[in-house]
């Protein structure tokens, strides 16, 4: 059996290369949104995911998260700062970056209501993207994209 980590025999092109560097766009935006968001006003923020979460699921931001939340906002700023410099690596950094991704889309499911519904595509997105081995970063493709305009 193969592991988790271990890149599948296909390499990804195309939509999936697209996809993979705007889903690792969309988490350094969301660490951003933390920064100038979620870090101003923890305790409001995580006071709202309360109300969001589904029932029996409430207690978790209203009394772990929103005691700390500072100290547990800039934790999740790093890690979504890192699930996006993974997601916009190669091989199996990109393994592991879309795994935190499908860690984190899942994880958050109880406490966003019906904007889940959101992540549940994305999440479906990243399995269609871990079924490919993703070998060039971000800046090799724009470099890729950029020598072939300059040779035309």
């Amino acid at each position: 059996m193969r592991s988790l980590l271990s890149p599948p025999p296909r390499t990804a092109r195309g939509w999936r290369s697209a996809a993979r560097f705007a889903l690792g766009g969309y988490f350094a935006a969301m660490a951003g949104v933390n920064v100038l968001v979620t870090l101003q006003d923890p305790e409001g923020v995580y006071r709202s995911l309360a109300a969001l979460s589904w029932p029996g699921f409430a207690w978790i931001p209203e009394f772990l998260a929103q005691p700390i939340g500072g100290p547990f906002t800039v934790a999740l700023i790093v890690w979504e700062a890192g699930v996006a410099v993974l997601l916009l690596s190669k091989g199996t950094l990109v393994r592991l970056g879309l795994i935190a991704a499908l860690l984190q889309l899942v994880a958050l499911a109880p406490f966003l209501g019906w904007y889940e519904l959101a992540n549940v595509a994305t999440a479906v997105l990243v399995v269609a993207l871990l079924r490919r081995d993703h070998d060039s970063t971000v800046i090799d493709v724009l470099r890729r994209r950029l020598h072939r305009r300059a040779a035309r």
